[in-house]
């Protein structure tokens, strides 16, 4: 959540991938977050990219000023559904 990381050198042969970002985020701007996506997708990875209509970073600590509390929400509702699509 709230940023992404340099591929890694030997990807696990099938490996799925979430990540959610602000749109405005000036840690993970959006074309970063797009060059990476495509670098995993060579890798084989199966990426889902979820961007949220939030001002920052750290939008799912309830302890900052950037909290959004309907992104934080849909946050874990995705992070939850797609946890549980792996464990069948």
């Amino acid at each position: 959540m709230h940023g992404v990381a340099e591929p890694p050198a030997a990807p696990p042969t099938r490996w799925s991938v979430q990540v959610h970002v602000a749109e405005r985020d000036p840690w993970a701007p959006r074309h970063e977050v797009d060059a990476w996506r495509g670098a995993l997708e060579r890798l084989g990875a199966s990426i889902e990219v979820h961007f949220y209509p939030s001002g920052g970073h750290l939008f799912t600590d309830l302890d900052l000023p950037d909290h959004n509390t309907w992104a934080t929400a849909e946050v874990w509702r995705r992070a939850e559904r797609f946890l549980a699509s792996r464990d069948a």
